[in-house]
């Protein structure tokens, strides 16, 4: 069984390098020797994609205002705060870039190099993904896009361990890294990131586990963050018997900051691991209620309503006006106009003797 996935991930890796490797070339056939069914199929599966990745809006957390610009209530469907790269801290910037691609800013939409290392390591056993930081960008923005519009099988689809799909990530990938800097790219995959709890992107990561804002993030927090991403709900430490799993991923991520070919940070650095401890979990309030109403856009509600001051009589019932007595011989009425007939909603109250 395991050979079996061994010889499996071997062909995979094969031929998304070549096809890789032609693609970067700015080739579309495939190169002579290859069966003209291999062609076929891989000419048709590029011209089914559009060549340019179609980004939807992140939904974020909305919220509701009061007149003195306090906020009342945030609701959200995924919780979200969108910040810009220079409001995430640096070390956090390196660790997610250490743990899922050291080389980002090296080659460009596929490294060939760290293909060749994951498949090696993939037939030794120890399996390794090769996909890099800016193709996961893409297949979360698929996933992203396929939720937004409620379509399951578009969501599975964006997650097929195909050829096919490959193929096509690695083609909207080229196409991004043409539109977009490296550092444009850094900054959409840390705020579409999932890292567990409801918290999607690094702000609200930040603000969930440690109550600090992205930017204050230290070097422990940091990793524990980054190396959530793989795997957000098999290492979130909120979850019971989880504790030690987050934590060891935390250190798997620490120490690859610290070898030599990635080098960010140093072994001593590498060995002081406090700092990590999580704040109390959050009761996720409003989570069913904003699932039924799927508020997906970003809202900014103001109600005028003061709490500091309100208005005397602005929102008391009016109350009735007392009618003005009769003579019994009086052919007139006297009373103000209006106070004739009873108002709507006062019939069944008795009158005043």
């Amino acid at each position: 069984m395991r050979l079996g996935k061994r010889l499996y991930s071997l062909v995979m890796f094969l031929v998304v390098s070549v096809l890789g490797g032609l693609l970067i070339a700015g080739l579309v056939v495939p190169a002579a020797g290859m069966s003209a069914e291999v062609s076929k199929s891989t000419a048709a599966a590029m011209d089914a994609v559009p060549s340019e990745l179609v980004e939807v809006p992140l939904a974020q957390k909305s919220k509701v205002l009061l007149a003195d610009g306090s906020t009342l209530v945030n609701f959200y469907d995924e919780n979200r705060q969108y910040v810009t790269l220079d409001k995430i801290a640096p070390i956090m910037q390196k660790a997610q870039i250490a743990i899922e691609d050291h080389r980002f800013y090296e080659h460009g939409a596929m490294d060939l190099q760290g293909t060749l290392r994951a498949l090696v390591s993939t037939v030794r056993g120890n399996t390794q993904g090769a996909s890099t930081l800016t193709q996961q960008y893409v297949k979360m923005s698929l996933i992203s896009a396929a939720q937004a519009k409620g379509d399951s099988d578009g969501v599975q689809k964006a997650q097929e361990n195909t050829i096919t799909r490959k193929i096509q990530e690695l083609r909207y990938a080229i196409a991004l890294e043409k539109q977009l800097t490296k550092d444009q790219i850094l900054e959409r995959y840390l705020n579409i990131a999932y890292y567990g709890d409801g918290a999607y992107g690094v702000e609200a990561a930040a603000l969930n586990y440690f109550g600090v804002h992205a930017s204050k993030l230290t070097l422990p927090q940091a990793a524990l963050l980054a190396g959530m991403v793989r795997n957000p709900v098999g290492t979130n430490p909120r979850t019971s018997g989880l504790a030690l799993v987050a934590k060891q991923r935390r250190n798997d991520v620490l120490d690859r900051m610290a070898q030599k070919d990635v080098g960010v940070i140093t072994a001593q650095e590498a060995a002081s691991r406090e700092g990590h401890r999580t704040r109390p979990g959050q009761a996720q309030e409003q989570a069913a209620w904003v699932r039924e109403q799927r508020v997906s856009v970003h809202l900014r509600l103001r109600e005028t309503h003061d709490a500091r001051v309100q208005q005397p009589g602005r929102h008391r019932r009016r109350p009735r006006e007392r009618p003005v007595p009769r003579r019994p011989d009086d052919s007139h009425d006297h009373r103000p106009e209006g106070a004739a007939q009873d108002r709507e909603g006062d019939s069944q109250l008795p009158r005043p003797a």
